[in-house]
């Protein structure tokens, strides 16, 4: 019997498993397997397994989706795990936080270097317009913080 496996029970004795046939994913083949291959070999042959995969965009690692053909696509806005601050696409290869981007459109215009956008309440991801101050510059946005400080202590 050359189509047999020889393998150990479990009280140590020679066993010979008969092969299964099955039908190869890509080209559909019929080829021969063991018994106990029928969970991972799904293939006749390498070549099938990488045609498979390259033709199947979320089956394999040599294709990465990115974009909206991404199954872990949110809507292009997501949040900063570093700075805390929602950041969101608004073009091709174009990323803004959200903030900036909603004074921008408030605004009608691009901000200018060195003006600072400052949440009121202090919550970065709450950027609705209402929240939103525009400030000149650094040293006005440290007297927001300093002003606010007495009144609104940071929960550490």
């Amino acid at each position: 019997m050359q189509n047999a496996k020889r393998k150990r029970n479990s009280h140590g004795v020679f066993v010979q498993e008969s092969n299964i046939e099955i039908a190869c994913l890509f080209c559909t083949k019929k080829f021969k397997i063991y018994p106990c291959e029928q969970k991972t070999k799904k293939f006749c042959s390498k070549s099938c397994k990488h045609n498979f995969m390259k033709n199947k965009p979320f089956r394999g690692k040599s294709f990465v989706a990115s974009g909206e053909k991404s199954p872990t696509w949110k809507g292009g806005r997501w949040v900063c795990k570093t700075h805390g601050y929602v950041i969101i696409n608004y073009a091709p290869n174009k990323k803004i936080r959200e903030h900036r981007f909603v004074m921008e459109k408030h605004l009608g215009r691009k901000l200018r270097k060195g003006e600072v956008v400052h949440h009121i309440n202090r919550i970065k991801t709450d950027n609705r317009i209402e929240n939103l101050i525009l400030c000149k510059n650094e040293s006005e946005h440290r007297k927001h913080h300093a002003k606010l400080g007495k009144y609104m202590r940071r929960k550490s």
